[in-house]
Protein backbone atom coordinates (compact mmCIF):
# COMPACT_ATOMS: atom_id res chain seq x y z
CA UNK A 1 0.00 0.00 0.00
CA UNK A 2 1.41 3.24 -1.25
CA UNK A 3 1.85 6.36 1.28
CA UNK A 4 -1.28 7.74 0.23
CA UNK A 5 -3.09 4.87 0.88
CA UNK A 6 -1.86 4.78 4.14
CA UNK A 7 -3.05 8.37 4.50
CA UNK A 8 -6.58 7.80 3.01
CA UNK A 9 -7.03 4.71 5.33
CA UNK A 10 -5.71 6.28 8.45
CA UNK A 11 -8.49 9.73 7.38
CA UNK A 12 -11.22 6.61 6.75
CA UNK A 13 -10.64 5.50 10.87
CA UNK A 14 -10.62 8.70 12.16
CA UNK A 15 -13.92 9.81 10.52
CA UNK A 16 -15.42 6.34 11.22
CA UNK A 17 -14.29 6.98 14.99
CA UNK A 18 -15.59 10.26 15.17
CA UNK A 19 -19.18 9.00 13.92
CA UNK A 20 -18.93 5.94 16.38
CA UNK A 21 -17.39 8.50 19.00
CA UNK A 22 -21.03 10.70 18.09
CA UNK A 23 -23.52 7.60 18.26
CA UNK A 24 -21.48 6.22 21.58
CA UNK A 25 -22.67 9.41 23.10
CA UNK A 26 -26.18 9.66 21.98
CA UNK A 27 -26.32 6.09 23.15
CA UNK A 28 -25.25 7.35 26.60
CA UNK A 29 -27.70 9.90 26.45
CA UNK A 30 -30.85 7.68 25.71
CA UNK A 31 -29.77 5.22 28.25
CA UNK A 32 -29.57 7.71 30.61
CA UNK A 33 -33.20 9.17 29.63
CA UNK A 34 -34.88 5.95 29.45
CA UNK A 35 -34.00 4.83 32.99
CA UNK A 36 -36.23 4.86 35.31
CA UNK A 37 -35.69 7.64 38.37
CA UNK A 38 -35.47 6.28 41.61
CA UNK A 39 -34.60 9.24 44.80
CA UNK A 40 -31.22 8.27 44.67
CA UNK A 41 -30.30 7.95 40.54
CA UNK A 42 -27.86 5.59 41.02
CA UNK A 43 -29.11 3.88 38.48
CA UNK A 44 -29.70 7.10 35.57
CA UNK A 45 -25.88 7.64 36.90
CA UNK A 46 -24.23 4.05 36.49
CA UNK A 47 -24.11 4.88 32.91
CA UNK A 48 -21.16 5.39 31.70
CA UNK A 49 -18.99 5.73 28.51
CA UNK A 50 -16.35 2.84 27.91
CA UNK A 51 -15.76 3.78 24.17
CA UNK A 52 -12.17 4.61 23.64
CA UNK A 53 -11.70 5.61 20.07
CA UNK A 54 -10.29 2.40 19.27
CA UNK A 55 -11.34 1.52 15.56
CA UNK A 56 -9.67 -1.95 14.02
CA UNK A 57 -7.62 -3.11 16.81
CA UNK A 58 -10.27 -5.77 18.20
CA UNK A 59 -13.37 -7.54 17.35
CA UNK A 60 -15.65 -7.02 19.96
CA UNK A 61 -16.26 -3.01 21.31
CA UNK A 62 -17.32 -2.07 25.15
CA UNK A 63 -19.92 1.22 24.16
CA UNK A 64 -20.99 1.93 27.61
CA UNK A 65 -21.25 -0.25 31.17
CA UNK A 66 -24.11 0.12 34.06
CA UNK A 67 -22.68 -1.72 37.08
CA UNK A 68 -25.55 -0.86 39.50
CA UNK A 69 -26.42 -4.20 40.57
CA UNK A 70 -30.22 -4.14 39.74
CA UNK A 71 -29.85 -2.36 36.25
CA UNK A 72 -30.89 -5.96 34.49
CA UNK A 73 -34.19 -5.56 36.51
CA UNK A 74 -34.60 -2.55 35.36
CA UNK A 75 -34.03 -3.26 31.93
CA UNK A 76 -36.63 -6.14 31.73
CA UNK A 77 -38.80 -3.48 32.48
CA UNK A 78 -40.19 -3.75 36.23
CA UNK A 79 -40.32 -0.16 36.57
CA UNK A 80 -43.85 1.14 35.94
CA UNK A 81 -42.07 3.98 35.12
CA UNK A 82 -40.29 2.17 31.99
CA UNK A 83 -41.76 -1.49 31.76
CA UNK A 84 -40.54 -1.21 27.71
CA UNK A 85 -36.68 -1.67 29.74
CA UNK A 86 -34.24 0.39 28.84
CA UNK A 87 -31.63 -0.69 26.03
CA UNK A 88 -34.29 -1.42 23.50
CA UNK A 89 -35.91 1.65 23.74
CA UNK A 90 -32.83 3.77 23.54
CA UNK A 91 -30.89 1.57 21.13
CA UNK A 92 -34.08 2.58 18.65
CA UNK A 93 -34.08 6.35 19.52
CA UNK A 94 -30.10 6.68 18.94
CA UNK A 95 -30.22 4.55 15.70
CA UNK A 96 -33.23 7.06 14.43
CA UNK A 97 -29.94 9.59 15.00
CA UNK A 98 -32.35 11.10 18.34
Amino acid sequence: MGNQSKEVMKDLKREIAHDFDDYNKRLIKNLKKETPVGKTKKAQQGWKNKYNNEIGKKSKYNLVENKVPYIGVLDAGSSSQKPRGIVGPALKQTKQGK
